[in-house]
């Protein structure tokens, strides 16, 4: 049994609360006890020893002040119906260099809806939060607003947050609309977040920035909407990093940042739709991610309110087991994306083949470079490009691609039989045509659908010399070639021509000029 310690020991740096006359067991109601003690003891060490402390409404901490328990699940705080469900536990308004540790909030214990929030930190500086478990608020688990030099680690947050709240997430960096005054130097490291009823890690604040934050080594779990969910605010100078997210409507989406990092994570089973989500994204690096089992997309380059992702470099990362649930889908949807880098990622489906492409530049997206990617398992094809300015590098053999710009050059077969071979019809989309089939020498007359521009390489894989016969009536107007020299010209077996669909004279053909 703790006891109250006498009256020498009470002027020393660090108070109980039992000197205040809590109780601890649970049933009598310790608010006023805990508040008179931080309230005199204002600048020193509050202890609140092992036992259950029934809280009523809200508790205001001052600065330099240390609120400490035995542990968690040990020095336990309960909040009861008497409070609403806007109110925190622990409020430190314009209070500078607070730390709580080594206890536990519960927000929800006698089946009403209890305490709003577990720690409001607003308008300071220097506040910690460490060794916290706060569970069943209806609100978020831990906000900090208007906050520099924060630091949240090594917490438990479970199942904060209620339908029909605004804010119910696990840990809020904050800012009120209208407010202007900044979150900066803010640490979110090696914390547990379960379940909480919208997002888990999350920003808020429109017309203030929120910049130099570190999310690092947090295991976050089972949220609603998203797990890590970043952004639509004026967000930079991020740091994302070694965070394991599991089982989220998306496990992390990131929005509206500007020069950040994003490293290192393990993003696995979104639940309804992508893994990672990324828009409105500006000179920041996404690199050596693992992304895995993902409902949709894997990763999901979009525009829900018309942000253009520009200058992002997505390096390294392993995408695999993507469309999970929404099966026929890239793996990487990437739309309304300019100027990025796309280098040295694998891209894979291992279990089975749900996706249809690797890299699905989509409508919107130019000026982007792909390279070094390794793409296996796709059921179409390895990239489907749109951009008419997007570069492909270092291409890798079996490499298959469908370009929506003016070139084709998705590889394919063709089989053709002894003699002449008129009105050829490609697969389409096909770039590369391998042809097969003929045991003896063979011509072609025309190739059905040109289109102006379109340029195909046809392979002749036989033993035997290919004729292609030039302005032959065999084959319909628009089909035809029109080669070197005005003279039918020959392909050696297992060797090649390239061919471009063209205008010469006021009809069109495929020439080889």
């Amino acid at each position: 049994m703790t006891r109250a310690r006498d009256l020498s020991n009470r002027a020393s740096d660090f108070v109980s609360v039992k000197d205040f006359g809590a109780v601890g067991d649970g049933v009598v109601d310790d608010t006023a006890a805990i508040q008179a003690a931080i309230t005199a003891s204002a600048g020193k060490q509050v202890y609140i020893p092992a036992g259950t402390y029934k809280v009523s409404s809200t508790i205001n901490v001052s600065s330099s002040t240390y609120i400490y328990g035995d542990g968690l699940g040990i020095t336990k705080l309960s909040a009861t119906s008497a409070m609403t469900n806007l109110q925190p536990v622990f409020y430190a308004n314009a209070a500078n260099y607070v730390r709580f540790e080594y206890f536990s909030i519960l927000g929800n214990t006698d089946g009403t809806l209890g305490a709003g929030t577990g720690i409001h930190c607003k308008s300071g500086s220097g506040n910690e939060i460490r060794g916290v478990f706060i569970s069943n608020t209806t609100q978020a688990g831990i906000r900090l607003e208007e906050q520099n030099t924060a630091w949240v680690d090594s917490c438990w947050l479970e199942s904060c947050g209620r339908t029909g709240y605004s804010d119910n997430h696990g840990i809020m960096i904050y800012s009120a609309a209208g407010s202007t005054v900044d979150n900066y130097s803010i640490k979110i490291t090696n914390n547990k977040v379960n379940n909480a009823f919208r997002k888990g890690i999350t920003n808020y604040g429109p017309d203030a920035y929120i910049y130099d934050v570190l999310i690092d080594g947090n295991t976050v779990t089972g949220c609603g909407l998203g797990n890590i969910y970043i952004g639509t605010e004026k967000t930079k100078r991020f740091r994302i990093t070694n965070n394991y997210c599991y089982g989220g409507y998306v496990n992390m989406q990131l929005g509206a940042m500007d020069t950040s990092v994003v490293s290192n994570n393990i993003l696995e089973y979104s639940t309804g739709t992508f893994n990672l989500g990324c828009f409105g994204l500006s000179n920041c690096t996404i690199n050596g991610n693992t992304i895995k089992n993902s409902g949709s997309q894997g990763v999901y380059f979009w525009s829900p309110a018309g942000e253009v992702c520009v200058k992002t470099v997505f390096n390294n990362n392993v995408i695999m087991d993507s469309r999970q649930i929404n099966t026929g889908a890239p793996a990487i949807d990437i739309g309304s994306t300019t100027h990025s880098i796309f280098n040295s990622n694998i891209v894979f489906d291992a279990v089975s083949a749900n996706s249809n492409y690797g890299f699905y530049e989509n409508t919107g997206s130019d000026n982007n470079q792909f390279a070094n990617n390794r793409v296996l398992n796709m059921t179409t094809a390895n990239y489907f490009i749109t951009g008419s300015n997007t570069m492909l590098l270092d291409i890798k053999n079996g490499t298959v691609f469908d370009f929506e710009a003016g070139i084709q050059v998705k590889q394919n077969a063709l089989t053709l039989v002894n003699g002449q071979n008129d009105n050829v019809t490609l697969p389409a989309k096909t770039g590369m045509a391998t042809v097969s089939g003929p045991t003896a020498i063979y011509s072609i007359t025309g190739i059905a659908g040109g289109v102006l521009g379109r340029t195909i390489k046809l392979i002749n894989n036989t033993n035997y010399v290919l004729t292609l016969k030039i302005n032959s009536g065999s084959s319909t107007v628009g089909n035809r070639f029109y080669l070197t020299g005005g003279v039918d010209k020959t392909i050696s077996a297992y060797s090649s021509v390239s061919l471009t669909y063209v205008t010469v004279q006021g009809n069109n053909f495929w020439t080889d000029v």
